[in-house]
């Protein structure tokens, strides 16, 4: 009962951000207000949203930016730095009803079925890392949701008998520009449906290998091609696993010009494409050889591998392995 209260209130405040302050209008959506803002009253919503609703840092009081609404309405600090220092001065018991809270919001601002995963969270500014949650809090991140009554797309208490099948050979897809070297094995180049390496043309599981220029190519102006090689991997019950020779705050920050496409820009696209297909991951790696290493165990996983956060995984229990 507290958190349906909670998650009322929640609902409530963020259709209060709706409510134009100047004349009282209400809107559903806030494109609409946007727009009303700009023909009506002459404001940009940055001007009005920092005009209206001041918000401040939680750790150091300081003044919040308007950037985004999502980022405006959700988020309490300037930068993670902040957050995790904030967090720092609370019990594990307040970081835990302080994640309830912000995932709560945040999947009632998105309207989502199922919690963010490692990846998303990681790129949303009102969240960190769900393994970050974990440590903080000190509960799963499935108790976390559990708790709150949302639901995880994963089970993150991962079991430690994970079965692996043997690598007989390794497929290589025809069209693939940059293959990996996978000197101990059987490589053989065959067009495959969708991916850039599968153990077996028929197999569920594929791997996407994708440079940094490559991902931002795929999530800017390649974006309805992609869509259409998930849902056709979708359509032969088959599962995509893409594969970054990038980190995932190199992505985010990135200094070079692949295209006009910002990180932000790119992230939103990865998290849509997350939302809408459920078969599909996305893996970053610290380089191209961790890229090659991670395909090899991704493979080797088959299809342990669909019920498991991937990037959670790696960024966890491969340490340790």
């Amino acid at each position: 009962m507290k958190w349906f209260i909670a998650n009322i209130i929640i609902m409530d405040k963020n259709k209060m951000y709706l409510k134009c302050k100047v004349c009282g209008n209400d809107f559903n959506y806030f494109i609409d207000l946007k727009d009303h803002l700009r023909n009506y009253h002459k404001l940009s919503a940055k001007t009005y949203f920092e005009s209206n609703y001041r918000r401040i840092d939680r750790l150091n009081g300081e003044k919040l930016e308007y950037k985004t609404f999502d980022q405006y309405v959700t988020c309490d600090f300037k930068d993670k730095k902040n957050y995790k220092n904030w967090l720092k001065t609370l019990s594990k018991e307040e970081c835990a009803d302080y994640f309830k809270h912000k995932l709560l919001q945040y999947c009632d601002l998105k309207n989502l079925e199922y919690s963010p995963s490692q990846v998303e969270c990681q790129t949303i500014n009102c969240l960190i890392p769900v393994s970050s949650m974990e440590g903080f809090s000190g509960l799963t991140y499935n108790e976390i949701c559990e708790s709150i009554n949302l639901k995880t797309r994963f089970n993150y208490e991962i079991p430690d008998d994970i079965s692996f099948v043997d690598i007989p050979q390794i497929i290589v897809d025809t069209r693939e520009q940059k293959p990996f070297k996978f000197e101990k094995y059987a490589l053989i180049e065959s067009k495959l449906e969708y991916g850039d390496y599968s153990l077996h043309p028929e197999k569920a599981l594929a791997v996407e290998r994708k440079s940094l220029a490559d991902l931002y190519g795929t999530l800017s102006g390649g974006f309805e091609r992609f869509e259409r090689e998930i849902l056709k991997a979708k359509k032969m019950n088959g599962y995509i696993v893409v594969v970054v020779e990038s980190t995932l705050n190199s992505m985010l920050y990135q200094k070079q010009k692949f295209s006009k496409a910002s990180g932000e820009f790119i992230a939103h696209n990865m998290r849509k494409l997350l939302r809408t297909y459920d078969n599909l991951q996305f893996v970053f790696c610290d380089g191209r050889e961790e890229a090659r290493n991670k395909t090899l165990h991704i493979l080797a996983m088959d299809t342990e591998a669909f019920g498991i956060d991937l990037q959670y995984y790696f960024d966890t229990i491969w340490q340790s392995l």
